[in-house]
């Protein structure tokens, strides 16, 4: 397992760059909710992200048709990026 040592900084950035993404596809997934999120009680701060790690195992009963797609990258993207950062963070502390 250690000859992926010299992919650790690629792991690394792949782990960066999946987390990124999967900040603009919640965005984009909480604008698809069946049920619209309460108006936020202050109107200069950011919009709050209302998605919940339950909303992803049944996407039909919370979003619409075209959030349904989007759930689905995030999950495959969320596992992507799970398995780059273990991978990542293996190559870095146990074969140095």
């Amino acid at each position: 397992m250690c000859g992926f040592e010299v992919y650790s900084k690629i792991f690394l950035w792949m782990f960066l760059g999946g987390s990124a993404c999967m900040a603009i596809i919640s965005r984009k997934l909480n604008d698809h909710l069946l049920k619209p999120p309460p108006p936020p009680k202050h109107l200069w701060f950011r919009k709050k992200n209302h998605i919940k790690p339950l909303y992803l195992l049944k996407p039909d009963l919370y979003f619409d048709k075209r959030g349904q797609g989007w759930a689905w990258r995030f999950t495959l993207v969320s596992a992507l990026t799970l398995l780059m950062g273990i991978m990542s963070f293996y190559t870095i502390f146990a074969c140095r």
